[in-house]
């Protein structure tokens, strides 16, 4: 074989190699894993004394912008969104949506307070929050005998809605708390959906009533809208009398509105006092599911898991608008009934999850999400989205660099993981932060407890997240910043904030290694040459 030729083939094969190590199809092992970006700050705060907390994040499906919803529970106290344009790299503070008087989503920045942004599928941004009147905390005419100075405040629960990405806004009360009681004032954690195939029906959710109320236990309410958001009708009790709490909502491809929430079991147990907690049960309080196919008028309830006695948290849930599969996902102790938890002190929660594909009548057996279950770490407060292609995103807070640590202790990381086999398995853990966050600033632990589970949502290509972290907090200033990061799958392209199709990214790997094959007939077209010339003059000397 002749020397041009031999050195032709050898181009060949070197860009051959080059372009599978480049192309999705054939990814090098080192390329398998998702490329997690460096974090980014999304507020910019510059009071001392802020806390930016409970973040949850929603992508526009006309655009690609993404919006995060937020409340500063210390400084302004009030909801606010944040808008990027560029797939997370950079933020701006949308419009404000507060009605006066009612400023306060913090009720005096302490335990509940909640915003929910979601889109529907022509890109309008709906917003789910409460809020009270700030001047209840300080008048003198509130109840002096009253045990707990926030569930005694009337909050009212709000949509606002904005046609502009977030930029403006126009705001509807959906519900009003009403002075005199606990179970009639207090609102808390409101959530929100939006009909994926009618968006003239949304829905907007929320707990109501004093958590510790044994004699008349919290609610679980919902309240609809068939015009769009302009109106709401009279709220409807879910929970069916059981104790409940907070919820998530979500619409499946039939218009079918799903909730969860678990049964605190309040109202129908004595509590027991072998239990070091308050509300401990003598037996586990199942996590619920709730389904309406009247647009919310009534409901019907079944049990995704046995449940435990003690983890008052909602599972959040996501729909594959293709299959029609519904998934949960939330954290809760391996024991239900707590008793090694409680006793030595170990906090140890894991993330589980569980499917539906016949519209949430059964639920598949949970498994675990994070790795090392049952090890005393806790693993909290997980987020899910669903990708258009159906692999199901999940991220949550993580204490394993801070063994048995628990709430107010430690430090803690975002985890990811996803499933594309409709979460019968799921990957490896990734870790997100790219700092871990000191648990023991900000209101996020210790006794105030102000939380939420992460935010995330994804594109076949691309998973953002959002959560509150500390890293410029100080034990005397503790403060808390929201910061938020995407994960680029391999084998794809970021969407950089753009509503283009995926397949933009195979586009580019085709033109890219397209670009190298003409590249290569070029340098072959060099090599050519440059072998003529040497055995023209094979003493090297200038022809």
């Amino acid at each position: 074989m002749n020397a041009r030729r031999v050195a032709c083939r050898a181009l060949a094969a070197t860009t051959a190699a080059s372009a599978m190590m480049l192309s999705p199809a054939g990814a090098a092992p080192d390329a398998a894993a998702p490329k997690v970006t460096g974090a980014v700050q999304v507020t910019d705060n510059p009071n001392t004394v802020r806390a930016h907390i409970v973040p949850l994040m929603t992508r526009n499906p006309i655009n690609g912008e993404l919006v995060i919803g937020e409340v500063d529970a210390r400084g302004t106290r009030e909801c606010a969104v944040h808008i990027s344009s560029d797939g997370g790299r950079s933020w701006s503070l949308g419009g404000s949506f507060m009605v006066k008087p009612f400023t306060d989503c913090s009720i005096g920045a302490e335990f509940g307070p909640s915003i929910q942004p979601f889109f529907d599928r022509d890109g309008v941004l709906n917003v789910a929050f409460a809020a009270n009147d700030p001047a209840r905390l300080a008048s003198s005419d509130r109840p002096t005998t009253t045990t707990d100075v926030r569930e005694d405040i009337p909050r009212n629960s709000y949509l606002a809605r904005s046609t502009d990405g977030g930029r403006t806004f126009t705001t509807v009360l959906v519900a009003a708390g009403k002075e005199g009681s606990t179970q009639t004032a207090y609102i808390d954690a409101p959530a929100g959906a939006v009909d994926p195939l009618n968006p003239r029906n949304i829905y907007v959710a929320w707990g109501q009533g004093d958590w510790s109320n044994e004699k008349d236990p919290i609610r679980t309410m919902v309240a609809a809208s068939t015009d769009g958001g302009k109106t709401f009708g009279t709220p409807v009790e879910i929970n069916g009398g059981m104790g409940a709490d907070y919820t998530f909502l979500v619409v499946d491809g039939k218009g079918v509105v799903h909730a969860t929430f678990w049964s605190r079991g309040v109202g129908t147990e004595a509590w027991d006092p072998t239990q070091a907690r308050i509300n401990g049960r003598r037996n586990p309080t199942p996590l619920v599911h709730a389904w309406s196919a009247d647009n919310g008028k009534t409901w019907e309830r079944n049990n995704i898991d046995p449940g435990n006695q003690r983890v008052y948290r909602a599972a959040p849930l996501a729909v594959d608008l293709k299959s029609g599969a519904l998934y949960a996902v939330w954290h809760q102790y391996p024991d239900p009934l707590n008793f090694e938890a409680n006793r030595d002190g170990k906090d140890r929660v894991d993330v589980y999850f569980s499917a539906s594909t016949d519209g949430g009548r059964t639920w598949s057996k949970k498994v675990v999400v994070n790795e090392g279950p049952q090890s005393g770490v806790n693993h909290e407060l997980p987020g899910i989205a669903v990708a258009p292609n159906g692999r199901i995103d999940i991220a949550w807070y993580d204490y394993r660099f801070s063994p048995r640590a628990g709430s107010g202790a430690g430090v803690q990381d975002v985890f990811y993981a996803s499933s594309t086999d409709q979460g019968r398995t799921f990957s490896r853990n990734v870790r997100v932060t790219d700092r871990s966050i000191d648990r023991s600033i900000g209101v996020y632990a210790g006794a105030i407890g102000v939380n939420i589970n992460v935010g995330i949502t994804s594109t076949d290509s691309a998973v953002y997240l959002t959560w509150q972290d500390t890293r410029n907090g100080r034990p005397n200033t503790q403060s808390e910043d929201i910061y938020s990061a995407s994960i680029v799958l391999a084998g794809t392209a970021a969407d950089a904030g753009t509503a283009a199709s995926d397949d933009d990214g195979i586009a580019g790997w085709v033109f890219l290694v397209s670009g190298m094959a003409i590249g290569a007939g070029v340098a072959c077209g060099l090599v050519w040459l440059a072998v003529s010339r040497s055995r023209s003059n094979p003493t090297g000397s200038p022809a």
